[in-house]
Parts: C-alpha cells; sequence; structure tokens
C-alpha cells in the first residue's frame, strides 16, 4: 500500500512556532527528507511490503539469537522484551556496577558502544539499548566480545 510520503513537509512562516515546531521535531528524532528520500520513500510503500516481512523476520531471529546467547552465555544479562523495535533493552543490573563501572566494561574493555539507559533518567540506569538491525554476525560478534568483558569481570 503507498502512502503520500510528502506529507512530511510543512511550511511554518511564524518564526516562532517554526522554532517551536522544529525543536519538538529534534527531541522526537525526526528529520527532514530530501528529493531521494521522498523518492525512496514512496518505492518503499509501493514495492517494498515483501522486503518488509522479510526484514521484520530477521529481526524477529535476531531478537531470538541475542535471548538464547544470553541465557547460555551470560545469565547475568537479561532481555527485556521488546515490543516492536530492533534496538532492544538489555538489563546489566544483576552485575552490580555503576553507571561508570558499566561504561568502562561496554566500550573500554569490550570495545563496544551502546546506548546507556541512564540517558533516559533514573529509571534507565543499569540498562543498555544495542541494535540488533544487522547482520547476525556482527551481533554475534558483539555478543562475544561482551562476555569476554564480562567473564574477566
Amino acid at each position: 500500500m503507498w502512502r503520500d510520503c510528502r506529507s512530511l513537509i510543512f511550511f511554518i512562516s511564524n518564526p516562532e512556532l517554526k522554532h517551536k515546531f522544529k525543536k519538538e521535531i529534534a527531541a522526537a528524532g525526526y528529520s527532514q527528507l530530501n528529493a531521494l528520500g521522498l523518492t525512496a520513500c514512496e518505492a518503499a510503500y509501493r514495492y517494498g511490503e515483501d522486503w518488509h516481512d522479510q526484514l521484520m523476520e530477521y529481526l524477529k531471529e535476531n531478537i531470538r539469537f541475542v535471548r538464547t546467547y544470553l541465557e547460555d552465555n551470560l545469565p547475568e544479562i537479561k532481555l527485556i522484551e521488546p515490543d516492536g523495535t530492533y534496538l532492544i533493552w538489555l538489563d546489566f543490573r544483576a552485575l552490580g556496577l555503576s553507571e561508570q563501572e558499566r561504561e568502562e566494561l561496554i566500550v573500554k574493555k569490550a570495545g563496544l558502544w551502546l546506548d546507556s539507559g541512564a540517558m533516559f533518567g533514573s529509571i534507565g540506569e543499569g540498562f543498555e539499548r544495542i541494535n540488533i538491525a544487522c547482520p547476525r554476525s556482527i551481533i554475534m560478534e558483539a555478543l562475544d566480545k561482551l562476555k569476554t568483558a564480562v567473564k574477566n569481570l
């Protein structure tokens, strides 16, 4: 099914309102598309259903892979089951590490860059976010590095 992606273009003449709108868009993580992006968006909606279905299945398999890997190799780190995103949350709280110690473990010892849950406030402390929208081999490499770092604590 095709949807008109051009509806994402806004013209706001009021400078104050435009500033507020841009601030809200930036906070939500959106950006404007260029002409190529609009064309790609249209093509995706017209012809991308098979690709989308395959992508969704691949992402589900990546989630299953992470879940099994953690259960088998890093039982102290728990997967928070996602509701519909390729950015999955991992619960590191059982390791008993401070934010700084966790960053040392992940960045310096494992050589990874995850999103600290602390950026979302106190409710996110002890959690890390990882992107699983990539080849499974990359996820395995990252988890192997994390496993080695955790085992050397």
